[in-house]
Parts: structure tokens; sequence; C-alpha cells
């Protein structure tokens, strides 16, 4: 956390965790090993792709289920009736 903070000209705090606490959440996740970290990386994205999905049923609720993966989609990669450029 410390680095990161060195990088920048002026020293600012990204984050309102403080040290202890930091360093208590990074001890837990260290303890829970690579399958409970992966677990906890799956769980947020389901949580994020589930949250995601709502704003677009309530903002459009007349979409269709087809209507709202295009929509997802189309947040996820762009337009996808656009040609890819290389």
């Amino acid at each position: 956390m410390i680095q990161a903070a060195k990088r920048y000209r002026f020293c600012v705090a990204l984050t309102d965790t403080s040290f202890e606490a930091d360093a208590a959440q990074l001890e837990l996740y260290k303890a829970l090993g690579t399958s409970g970290r992966v677990q906890i990386a799956v769980d947020l994205s389901d949580a994020v792709r589930e949250t995601t999905l709502a704003g677009i049923r309530r903002r459009h609720p007349e979409y269709s289920e087809d209507e709202l993966s295009r929509a997802f989609l189309t947040l996820l990669y762009g337009d996808v009736k656009k040609p890819i450029e290389r």
C-alpha cells in the first residue's frame, strides 16, 4: 500500500482503510488459500453481472431475454454489429 502511494507525485491516501485493517484482511485472504480467493473473485464477478442485468431490466422493462443479453454484451464489448478492426 505504501509503495503504491510512492508512485504518485503527491502523497494521497488511496483508501480509507487503516493499515491495521488492511493487514488483517490480507492475512485472512492468505488463510483462505488459492481456491478460497478464486471463489471470492467468482462470487464478486457474479454479483457485478447480476447487478448490471438488474440495471438494464430496470431501465428497459420491455426487453426480452435476448434483448437483455444483447444489451449486456454491448456494455461489455461495445457494438457487436461493427466489424473488428485489426
